[in-house]
């Protein structure tokens, strides 16, 4: 059965509301070799994990990273609230508080925590006991108190990746029994599929800011690779197409508008940490000052005074190696 499209999400030909705009300079922070930044609030403290191999979770406060213990740490609230994965199960970290393990319905256990909002309401998936080869959603509100969010239709699979203050929770699921995953908003009890490109099969919602924006990625007409999507106001919007790369991302909206992501380059498929403008894809390193031996490969977060955070590469006297990196508007 191919995907759905909800009604009134069409794609947008024109952009008639302006996104994140003007020609931006930043100074790089490393943020440390090994380390995986995931996260970024408004104090620039900021989620992820660190290590190799057997990563754990981690915070970055003060100029340092925190150890944090388990897996991953995956979001970041601006109270400084951290969630993620601790031993299989989902784990919430809560500023100057006790961490401890969130409670998932009856008989099951494994799962992650992903996206937090500034209430302590954080969203995730969990292993169904029964079948652990497929997903169910999950919010858990202010109080501890933890709601399936069920499935679409006849789907089996959904994943929740973000939530904002109105507690609107944007992932992705199958909406029927082996259909492609598609995009959602869940909002008020009731799912909303978001729909696919013109073209193609599937789509991510990875991100929501305040006003209800939401950003991800959906495949195309084409063979291989996926655009950047934003929807907005009623409109999908393909903002991914640009002939330099041969696939695009949008992994965050802050509430400011900013977009940022990862592209991949046509020519020799590396990853470029990029943001989301004026309809144009945005190479970060060309807007960086003392870019040095940098390569920005992904960027995985955006606070909403537009300082970014992600993965790239860099050398030292051991060779190339993976490091952190915290962009910083200069003005």
């Amino acid at each position: 059965m191919p995907p759905r499209s909800l009604p009134g999400y069409g794609v947008a030909a024109l952009f008639l509301l302006p996104l994140a705009a003007q020609a931006n300079r930043y100074t790089i922070v490393d943020l440390g070799k090994s380390t995986f930044p995931t996260a970024v609030n408004t104090s620039r403290n900021v989620a992820g994990s660190m290590g190799r191999g057997n990563r754990q979770a981690a915070v970055w406060r003060g100029g340092h990273w925190h150890p944090l213990g388990g897996a991953y740490a995956n979001g970041i609230n601006g109270r400084g609230d951290v969630v993620g994965m601790l031993e299989g199960h989902p784990e919430i970290w809560p500023r100057r508080e006790q961490r401890h393990a969130v409670d998932l319905p009856p008989g099951n256990q494994g799962g992650q925590a992903n996206g937090i909002a500034q209430d302590r309401t954080l969203v995730g998936s969990y292993d169904i006991a029964t079948d652990q080869n497929h997903y169910r959603c999950f919010m858990t509100d202010p109080q501890g108190h933890t709601i399936d969010l069920g499935l679409i239709g006849s789907g089996t699979e959904c994943v929740a990746l973000d939530v904002n203050g109105a507690h609107q929770v944007v992932g992705y699921a199958s909406v029927s029994l082996g259909s492609y995953l598609q995009a959602f908003l869940w909002q008020d009890g009731r799912f909303m599929p978001l729909g696919v490109l013109p073209g193609g099969h599937s789509s991510q919602a990875q991100s929501i800011n305040k006003h209800g924006d939401v950003v991800g990625s959906g495949t195309t007409s084409a063979p291989t690779g996926s655009h950047a999507i934003l929807w907005r106001q009623g409109e999908m919007r393909d903002i991914g197409a640009d002939a330099k790369y041969s696939s695009s991302t949008a992994l965050a909206i802050s509430d400011a508008g900013d977009i940022v992501g990862y592209a991949t380059a046509a020519s020799d498929l590396s990853e470029h940490a990029v943001r989301f403008a004026d309809g144009r894809i945005i190479d970060l390193a060309g807007e960086v000052e003392d870019l040095e031996d940098w390569q920005l490969g992904q960027a995985w977060s955006v606070s909403n005074e537009g300082v970014i955070v992600g993965q790239g590469s860099r050398d030292d006297p051991q060779g190339r190696h993976e490091h952190g990196f915290m962009l910083v508007p200069l003005d």
